[in-house]
This record gives C-alpha cells, structure tokens and sequence, in this order.
C-alpha cells in the first residue's frame, strides 16, 4: 500500500539482460502509444514510480496493476512480454469520529477513572453535565470509527495548540472509544484550550481534526444578599405531582476564563434540582439528595422549569401528601454547581398520580 501523494517503490527481481530504459502504465499493459511514464525513463531497480493524478485523488483502495517492460538501447532490445504487479492504494484515512466533553458520556466508572490519572477524584468535580463544549477536567472523550480504512487506523495523536507536548494511542482493532486526557493534564489551565487529533491509517495517510474544550473547574457563587426568588405553583389539577418551578432575578456570578467570550446577561447554563420529604440544613453536603439536571437556554435571568415532578429523585414510598422540600442551585456551562441553594416548601394536599390511557384494540 502507498499513501497519498506519494510514489510506489518497485523491486524488479531476476532480471536478465542489462536493462537500461523502461516504461510503465497504471491499469493497461504498457505500449508505446499508452503509458504514464512519459515515454522511456531510465532503468533503476528499485524505481520509484509516481501515481497518476487520478490515483493520488480518487484511490480505488482495491487492487490496481501496474505493467512495466524494459528496453536495452546499447542493443536494440526491448521486452517481448510486460511484466505486472496488483498494488493496493490507500489514499486517504476513511474514519467516523466523534469529540466531546467527557460529562457527555454516561460512564461514572471510567470517568472516575480519568479523574484519579488527572489527580482529581470524581467527588472533586461533581456536577451536571453541562454544555458538550466544557469540561471540569482536562480531558475529552473520543470515539474513533476506522473500520472502513482500508489498511486500518493504527494511531491517533494529540497534540495541543501552542505546546510541543502530544501524546500517541495505538489502536489495536480499528476502534477506540474512551476518555482521552489533555497532553498538558497536570499543567492545564481553565479557558480555551485548542487541540489537534490526528488519525493515521496502516499506510500511514494522515486526517488533522482540529477542536477546542472550554476547560472550568471554578464553581459558580450565589449572591446570597440578594440570590433572586423562587416560586413553586400547582398545575391543573391542584393535586398533581407536576409543579412549575420560577427562578426570578437569579443573581450570581462566574471565573471570567481566558479565551472565552459570553453574552451579556445570565452566568448560569442550567439548574439543579433535587426534593427532599425532611428539611435539609446543608443541600451541597447531603449524599441522600439526588440532584436533576435541567438546561435553562437563553440569557434572561428569570427562568421557569415547567412540569416538574414532585416524585423526583424519591422513593414510591415517599410519594405521600405533606411536605416537599424543593432545593435548587444553579450550574455553570462546565457543570459546576453552587455551593448555595434557593429553597422552596410546597404542601401536596393529595396526590392525584399520572394516568396513561391506551386505544382499545380489537383483533
């Protein structure tokens, strides 16, 4: 196989006669009349032999013969029968990809994994997942399709803008899907970090993919002399578990991160929320809560999550009339979390549950 852009290299092997010119073709024995060395060229072995145009731009990536014959001009004598070669050329690297912030994915284990090489735990860095664009740690996630490359992908290297530190994976099986730490992990710095991925394939082709990550690992501060409000209020029915949640002149404030530009309003991404049935004196440290994501777009700072669920994050058990203890705290682009939350105490009289009803079908 050759790559892109370059020549074959051809051994001729138990030559007889003492050959001083030869002439080749690509797909069609070699002629006078047709061939693609511009004539006779002089006799080396090995030779290298240039591709055609069309070979260089649109390989086949199948088997393409190439024909040579050989002439002697001291005596006159050129070769009775041409002799052929089926060479596969692999011009490009042939790969599906995909990058992304490492909260994208749904792995805790191997993302606690990533955290422990980048001397973090997960804990350090809880959150939401945030925009796919951000990331708390200094790492990515890269999934790598290269099983229609002909010859295979057999490595990809990253190596980061402005910084002579890369790092190479060889792949085994044309395939890798799995967290990719910064080449500068333990010297990374937050805001705008731009890296290069290239993919090289068993023939030695090359693809650049260029992206950036927005690295954050600051926490978002609530302004606790004046936060902004929060209101909770029923649906139709009065009783249902569905409430709409109203953050009203939300007041916070977020790291400025070099390289980065935001619009002018809100320093919030999206909110967390989580319902307790007992009163929480410290939400940001109480394990038993379970924290739901919700993405607030645009930049007002009054936002409305619609439709919540009472039942959120509790047990069937403690779905009962009563008290519901509703905390929420507010999530940077990065997932990163207030430490401060707002509160809200909503009293459920009943509990009218969700009905489904389903077409009666008849055979």
């Amino acid at each position: 196989m050759t790559r892109k852009g370059d020549s074959v290299i051809v051994n001729f092997e138990n030559v007889f006669g003492t050959p001083k010119e030869i002439q080749w073709s690509w797909g069609s024995p070699v002629s006078d009349s047709d061939n693609d060395s511009n004539g006779w060229q002089p006799y080396a072995n090995p030779l290298t032999i240039p591709l055609t145009p069309e070979l260089r731009e649109d390989a086949p990536c199948t088997p393409v013969t190439l024909y040579t014959r050989v002439r002697n001009t001291e005596v006159g004598k050129i070769e009775s029968f041409a002799k052929s070669d089926a060479i596969t050329i692999d011009a490009r690297v042939e790969a599906q990809y995909r990058i992304r912030s490492p909260y994208a994915v749904d792995d805790e284990i191997e993302l606690n994994d990533i955290a422990a090489l980048a001397g973090a735990t997960l804990n350090d860095f809880s959150g939401g997942r945030g925009d796919p664009n951000y990331t708390r740690l200094p790492a990515f996630h890269l999934s790598l399709d290269g099983s229609d490359d002909c010859s295979g992908v057999a490595s990809f290297t990253v190596a980061k803008a402005g910084s002579t530190i890369s790092s190479t994976k060889a792949l085994a099986d044309d395939r890798f899907d799995d967290f990719v730490l910064f080449p500068d992990f333990i010297d990374a710095k937050d805001g705008l970090n731009r890296f290069t991925v290239t993919v090289r394939d068993g023939a030695g082709n090359e693809l650049p993919v260029a992206f950036s990550l927005v690295l954050d690992t600051s926490d978002p501060v609530l302004d606790l002399t004046s936060p902004g409000t929060i209101t909770v209020t029923d649906r139709s029915p009065s009783d249902s578990l569905l409430v709409d949640i109203d953050l009203t002149d939300i007041n916070l404030t977020d790291a400025e991160l070099p390289g980065v530009t935001t619009s002018s309003g809100r320093q919030f991404w999206g909110v967390w929320i989580a319902v307790s049935r007992t009163e929480v004196a410290n939400p940001a440290n109480n394990s038993a809560l379970e924290w739901i994501e919700y993405e607030t777009p645009g930049d007002s700072s009054s936002v409305r999550v619609p439709e919540f669920s009472l039942a959120s994050g509790l047990d069937d058990a403690e779905v009962t009339p009563g008290d519901y203890y509703i905390y929420v705290r507010f999530l940077d682009r990065a997932g990163n979390p207030t430490d401060d939350a707002l509160s809200f105490t909503y009293t459920l009289v009943n509990v009218d549950e969700p009905e489904i009803f389903l077409p009666i079908v008849r055979r």
